[in-house]
């Protein structure tokens, strides 16, 4: 009789849990829609990046690796009762917060982890602290589906570069360098975003961490593997940099196209991934047959529910977390509906004392890129010596697609002739007035090299970081400030890095005669559209 008991009360337990997960399963999946739907620009971002970019194409993969990490624990989640837990509803104020800044700002990246953030507290609010340490790490996994990585490009391209000059110099080959670009006896090379190794370092990323989870237990192995898969392929592009322009030398620059379009592909990549899964083998503390969570820590915070009120907490749960949404989706309707109408739009009229308009001229054809403006000119200046060119870009409001800090909106051209040697902020004489500017040093593939000075014009304030011409965005849409944006630079030119006669002793002398900054980026409005309101 005890043992019919027993099994009766199996039968029930297990019946149980399988009901909690399922209406569990269905309320997470109902609200999970419900946030990919307030959020599909996210979505679609996400998806688009990881269809068109080399560096995330792995992101395709991750929705079926998190399944079957899932799909992995089901013996063990039959086991186990979750709860929900709805006043844990509140956390998702957090990521919401997140993707309403992100939707002034227009930063895709803020939208993007707001949403995986979003999905993971769901887990905690729908299947409660049990079933997320049960899921603990399929759903921190989530995270690999934000494409990050690509802030760290500048300081890879550097310790790409500093890789290569190292070897040349233990060889005795001289090397002369100028920031990413290299000069050796063979020819000239750049370290360019494509060869930081970006690439490599994030997809390692990912699978390292998905290696420390399966085949260790300790989280100091685990932490230690982790590293690895970040500084292997650090110090393996450095060394596939190092011999591309090696051999380069070696062959009279003959050889080094071919063995970087060979090196760079998918081979090398499965090298680095077997170097360190076989690293990491040998001190892996984990078998095949060990299960992925341990069932008898985890009953402990388990939580008896009524029988016959089973789906209240789920509904209180995705009724609160609707909400939180709805709440934010609110928001952003009422930032989005004080958006102004286009208007036409035009500079005032450039004039500098000592300098006149070049009619025509070409140059080395340098032409910034700021996609969707409202107003743009470039206009070319001498003083019958030397030449300086004046770029400005207005925006009555930033939108999708344009946005004042967006996607390959530059002073560097839309080509790849140009590259970006040197940036930095400095404050210099602007005006009869200090302002600190955004520096770049731009330089051809004719060694030719580009001084360039910008600031912005945003929330009636004139900024040099694109970092703060978000956060004034965001502060102008919260506060009611002006929509308007615009960026203004002056640019001159020079043979090489030598030749400190010109490039920015140019730009101290032009910068010195010209009118106050602000008034030249402040737009006119057509008559005609005056007249229309």
């Amino acid at each position: 009789m005890t043992d019919q008991a027993d099994y009766q009360t199996s039968i029930s337990t297990s019946a149980g849990s399988l009901r909690q997960w399922h209406q569990g399963v269905l309320t997470y999946f109902g609200v999970a829609v419900l946030m990919c739907a307030v959020m599909h620009e996210a979505v679609i971002s996400i998806y688009r990046i990881a269809t068109s970019s080399n560096t995330f194409g792995h992101i395709l993969l991750i929705p079926f690796v998190i399944a079957w990490l899932i799909y992995n624990r089901v013996p063990e989640l039959k086991q186990l009762r979750p709860s929900p837990i709805p006043l844990a509803t509140p956390l998702l104020l957090g990521p919401g917060f997140l993707w309403l800044l992100g939707q002034v700002a227009d930063v895709q990246l803020a939208q993007q982890l707001a949403l995986v953030a979003s999905l993971q507290i769901l887990v905690l609010v729908v299947f409660g602290r049990l079933g997320l340490a049960a899921l603990a790490f399929p759903t921190f996994f989530m995270i690999f589906l934000v494409p990050f990585g690509e802030e760290f490009v500048p300081q890879l391209q550097d310790i790409t570069a500093r890789f290569v000059v190292k070897g040349l110099s233990l060889l005795d080959i001289p090397v002369y360098t100028d920031g990413v670009f290299l000069q050796t006896p063979s020819g000239d090379f750049e370290v360019a975003e494509a060869c930081s190794g970006i690439r490599f370092m994030v997809s390692t990323f990912a699978l390292g961490t998905l290696f420390s989870v399966l085949c260790f237990k300790s989280w100091v192995r685990r932490s230690i593997v982790i590293v690895l898969s970040l500084l292997i392929p650090i110090v393996a592009n450095g060394i596939r940099a190092f011999g591309i322009v090696y051999i380069a030398y070696l062959t009279d620059n003959t050889v080094a196209v071919g063995v970087d379009h060979i090196i760079y592909g998918w081979i090398f990549f499965a090298f680095v991934t077997i170097v360190l899964i076989l690293v990491g083998l040998t001190f892996s503390d984990r078998s095949v047959q060990d299960p992925p969570i341990d069932v008898a820590k985890l009953k402990g915070l388990e939580k008896p529910v009524a029988g016959l009120r089973l789906w209240l907490p789920y509904a209180k749960g995705g009724a609160l977390a609707i909400g939180s949404v709805a709440l934010f989706f609110l928001a952003m309707m009422a930032i989005n509906a004080r958006q102004p109408e286009q208007r036409t739009l035009a500079f005032p009229v450039l004039e500098v004392d000592g300098w006149s308009e070049l009619e025509t001229y070409r140059g080395d054809a340098w032409l910034p890129v700021y996609k969707g403006a409202d107003t743009s000119d470039l206009i070319h200046f001498t003083n019958g010596e030397n030449v300086v060119s004046v770029y400005r870009a207005g925006y009555s409001y930033q939108r999708q697609g344009a946005e004042l800090i967006g996607y390959g909106n530059s002073v560097l051209p839309d080509s790849e002739l140009w590259g970006r040697a040197r940036t930095k902020r400095k404050t210099v004489r602007l005006a009869g007035q200090d302002q600190y500017v955004e520096y770049n040093m731009l330089r051809t593939n004719f060694a030719t090299l580009r001084d360039v000075w910008q600031v912005y014009l945003v929330n009636d304030k004139l900024v040099s970081s694109p970092v703060r011409v978000k956060i004034e965005t965001v502060l102008a849409k919260l506060t009611g400030g002006p929509l308007y944006t615009a960026t203004f630079a002056i640019s001159a030119p020079r043979q090489n890095a030598a030749d400190t006669a010109r490039g920015e002793a140019v730009l101290e002398a032009f910068g010195a005669v010209l009118p106050p900054i602000k008034a030249l980026m402040l737009p006119t409005s057509s008559r005609e559209d005056d007249k229309g309101r």
